[in-house]
This record gives structure tokens, sequence and C-alpha cells, in this order.
């Protein structure tokens, strides 16, 4: 098959300094559109060599030679233009979380299903192999059994009134934006779901700072940490009986020049580095789907299991109480 044409619907910052960048860096895939309702797409597709415009996401949508759409619109607009979008004929790459609730997810995967195209949740970090290989080393056993594993991702909204992750009517919110991180990669660790979950919030126009314990089978506690307010920070720890390993630069390792550090401290310590690209794994992996010499490494069973988690430390925050799932 030849190369994926992938439209990008919206010109939102992520698609500009990541996404598209990462597309046109791939082995198997081009940028065929863009389009916009804010009439940015003929500056950004001239900015990056992009051939076909449109000013209707619809009209993007329609284009025949499109393969596969990415989608980083607003957290309120993503279970729509999904499901359009697999109306369409189109595979979908939509910005997490790609859903704001169990029912939304079941639409998607249904328009999905009935019309026989794949559709992937951009948790970009799980396609930097640095995870990969901690999850090896906790079933090698390398730090005895887990006792605990702590994930914190903060860093500060400079424009709070201009931003769209403070927008309730929006979506937005710590804890489907940041938050998810945390809890993506505790649950693919463990490849379980939290058995109970505690949490507490502050709250302006939406969940500001969000933290949460969750207990999980084998009495394993994890917790996550979040805010639109600190320092950027970005890792986990996992404590075993034998040994720790940290994370120190888990989900956003573009930060620091794409490096993946894992340090694992048991009778020594030692310290294993992992540079890669993870917004160009990510593109090339859901495009080698397409064309059928892969299949999904992050399943939309995945994708269940972290929303319901989401939405169950969205709920006891709110309530002030323990949830049990």
């Amino acid at each position: 098959m030849a190369k994926v044409k992938w439209g990008i619907i919206s010109s939102a910052q992520i698609a500009i300094d990541q996404v598209i960048p990462a597309i046109k860096s791939s082995h198997n895939g081009e940028v065929y559109a863009i389009s916009s309702g804010s009439g940015k797409e003929k500056d950004v597709a001239k900015q990056f060599s992009i051939p076909n415009t449109y000013d209707d996401h619809e009209k993007l949508l329609d284009d025949p030679e499109i393969d596969a759409v990415y989608i980083p619109l607003p957290n309120s607009l993503h279970k729509e233009w999904c499901v359009k979008a697999a109306r369409k004929g189109k595979h979908i790459l939509c910005e997490k979380p790609i859903a704001l609730s169990e029912n939304q997810l079941f639409d998607i995967i249904q328009a999905c299903e009935e019309n026989h195209v794949y559709f992937m949740e951009a948790y970009m970090y799980r396609f930097h192999s640095q995870h990969k290989l901690v999850k090896e080393m906790l079933e090698e056993g390398k730090i005895g059994d887990i006792l605990s594993i702590h994930s914190v991702f903060h860093f500060t909204i400079d424009q709070p009134k201009k931003d769209i992750r403070m927008q309730a009517e929006l979506g937005g919110g710590v804890t489907y934006d940041i938050g998810g991180y945390s809890v993506n990669v505790i649950n693919y660790l463990l490849d379980s779901s939290p058995s109970t979950v505690y949490a507490t919030a502050l709250y302006e126009d939406v969940d500001t700072k969000i933290t949460a314990v969750l207990e999980y089978e084998n009495q394993i506690t994890a917790t996550i940490d979040s805010s639109f307010y600190g320092p950027m920070l970005h890792a986990y720890k996992i404590i075993g009986t034998k040994g720790v390993i940290e994370v120190p630069y888990a989900f956003r390792p573009d930060l620091n020049d794409d490096d993946g550090v894992i340090i694992i401290r048991n009778q020594t310590e030692e310290i294993l580095h992992v540079k890669e690209k993870q917004y160009v794994n990510e593109v090339e992996h859901f495009a080698e789907v397409i064309q059928g010499k892969a299949v999904l490494d992050y399943t939309p069973s995945e994708v269940h299991r972290t929303l319901k988690t989401l939405e169950a430390i969205q709920q006891s925050a709110i309530k002030k109480r323990q949830v049990i799932l």
C-alpha cells in the first residue's frame, strides 16, 4: 500500500507543533489536507507544504483521497467528529480523551465497527519504548513484588482565560487532560483496573488540581497527582519489595531531547537511556495498522479502561467519597 494520506481536522497548536511534523517525518504517511473553521488552514498549509485546504471539516471528510484523519479539536467535539469521520470511512487518530463518557465511547466504537475503520486515542507517550522496558522489568521481578506506583504530571497554564482546557463547556479540566496520562500508564503497567478510587480536587470553572488514591488487586496502591499550577513535571515511581524504578521524563521525553530515562535501584543503581521520537512512532504505528502490517498496540479495551477510571475519579472528587468500580 502507498503512504497513508492524512487529513488534519483543525489548526490546533498540538497539530502544528507535533503531529504534522511527525507525519511529515514518518516513512509511511503524508499530510494530504487540512481543514479549519478559524481561517488558519491556508497559513498552516503554506508553512508545511500541505497541498489541499478546506474551510469546513465536512468538506475534508468528503475527500475520497484521504485515508485517515487526525482530530485535535476541543474534547467536547471529539465524539461528534469521530463518528462523522467513521461514517465517511476514515480511520481516526483522535487526541485524548477521545470521549468524555462511556456512552460517547460506545458510540465511537459502534460507528468504527459498522464502517470497518480503526480508531486510536492519541496517548503518544505509549509509543516511547521506555514504558515497555519498565513493564518487562516488572514482569521479570526486577524490583520484586510491586507495592505502590506514584505518578505526577503538572504544568502551569499561562493564560487561563484563553485556554480551552479551562472551559467546562469544551470538556476542559485537569483530570481528563494530564491526569489521564497517570491513569493510563498505571493501568498499563499493572494490566488492570483499580477496584476502588478516592479523589480530591480543586475547582475553578473546571477541576484544576486532582489527587487520587487507587487500589488494585494484590494490595497494590497507586496515586496520581496533577495540576495546572506547578512547574513542568511528568514522572512516575514504582516501589517494589526489592527495589525502585523511576521514570523522570515519563510523558514528554521530547522536552528532554527525546531521551527517556529509566533509573533502577535495587542492590545497585542502573540508569538506562532510550532515545526515540514518540510522535513519529505513534503515527507510523497507526499507519502500519491501516496498511495491514500491524495490530493496534493501544486497543479500544484499554481506552475504555482508562475512561472508566477517569469517570470514577471525577465522581469521587465531586461526591467526596470512595467509589467502587
